[in-house]
């Protein structure tokens, strides 16, 4: 701060005891006999230190005024940036984040496809294998089925026959000896297939002789 001072001893006057105190005529009446114009000179140059005091600290309160001025704009532009700087990263952050959740989204409605997909597949084959394993059951019971109704019928058809022959004894004699009379045909007819290949064989070798 740039202060105006006065030396009031070099122009021969009494300065005030404070400047704003105001300023007495001095009491030494030889001085004031002798410097009749020294007391205004004095209040003239006080006067004067006083506006120029005044207009120093009204322009440095100016210069304090547009500093702070300055300094409240510095910090609410930095505020501003930062307020823009977070908002931007933000939006940022939320592009990543939904471009991520679309690519997650993407895959993951691929895997539910491609579960979907085996989950189907699976149960087609699980379908077709038991289908062929019920038919193969089903075969194999009604093969049972048959046999056990044949059997049914055999055991059915032997025990009528039996009861028929066991009732029908002329019958049955005369199927005895029809059979008799066959096998012994039957007989008969072995011995003599085996006596011509016997004769055939004997032909045979008095040829090659």
């Amino acid at each position: 701060m740039l202060n105006r001072r006065v030396d009031l001893h070099a122009i021969g006057a009494t300065p005030a005891r404070r400047r704003g105190d105001a300023v007495s005529p001095p009491l030494d009446g030889a001085r004031t006999a002798a410097h009749p114009t020294h007391w205004l000179i004095s209040t003239q140059v006080l006067n004067r230190a006083k506006v120029g005091e005044e207009r120093t600290r009204k322009r440095l309160a100016k210069e304090r005024a547009e500093a702070a001025s300055k300094l409240h704009e510095k910090v609410r532009r930095e505020k501003r940036e930062l307020q823009a700087c977070a908002k931007l990263q933000a939006f940022y952050r939320g592009h990543l984040g939904r471009k991520a959740a679309r690519r997650w989204a993407v895959k993951r409605a691929e895997l539910e496809a491609m579960n979907a997909l085996m989950t189907a597949s699976a149960i087609t084959i699980e379908r077709v294998f038991r289908g062929y394993m019920g038919r193969i059951a089903a075969s194999v019971a009604r093969m049972e089925m048959a046999e056990f109704i044949s059997m049914i019928r055999l055991e059915e058809a032997q025990a009528d026959e039996d009861e028929y022959w066991r009732t029908h004894g002329w019958a049955r004699l005369k199927r005895n000896v029809m059979m008799f009379v066959r096998a012994t045909f039957e007989r008969k007819a072995d011995v003599a297939e085996e006596d011509m290949k016997m004769i055939q064989s004997l032909t045979a070798a008095m040829d090659e002789d």
